[in-house]
């Protein structure tokens, strides 16, 4: 069984933080990352909260929705993709986004197969 995390960014620190997600009785949305602490509990912009795929990229990076990833292929780190949720079936996807040729590319269940090795490298929340 996997662990049920959520990552979003902190409307405090403007960082990512980790934990619990829930919406508050006060209408805000909350991460609370393991303690009873003020601290522990972070008002995040729900806009950019991200679900654990369950799995870690090759430096043991844990990989989320919303994530970048660059996928090694023969030998070759050769696609970026970003993790998504799919809209139809309960699983992850990584969406390959091809430019020039119009259209885009999703594979499925590499998360339940564990079929690709990858890195993360950014998220689609963080980008400046």
């Amino acid at each position: 069984m996997r662990e049920i995390l959520f990552k979003a960014i902190s409307e405090r620190t403007k960082r990512f933080v980790c934990g619990s997600y829930f919406n508050a009785d006060t209408g805000h949305t909350i991460i609370e990352n393991g303690g009873s602490d003020a601290s522990d509990f972070h008002f995040i912009d729900p806009k950019t909260v991200g679900q654990f795929t369950g799995l870690t990229d090759i430096d043991d990076i844990k990989a989320f929705e919303g994530d970048e990833v660059e996928v090694f292929f023969k030998g070759e780190w050769v696609y970026n993709a970003i993790i998504e949720r799919d809209v139809c079936n309960p699983c992850f996807v990584l969406h390959y986004k091809y430019e020039g040729n119009g259209h885009d590319r999703y594979e499925y269940d590499f998360t339940a197969c564990g079929l690709r090795t990858f890195k993360v490298i950014g998220n689609i929340h963080n980008k400046n």
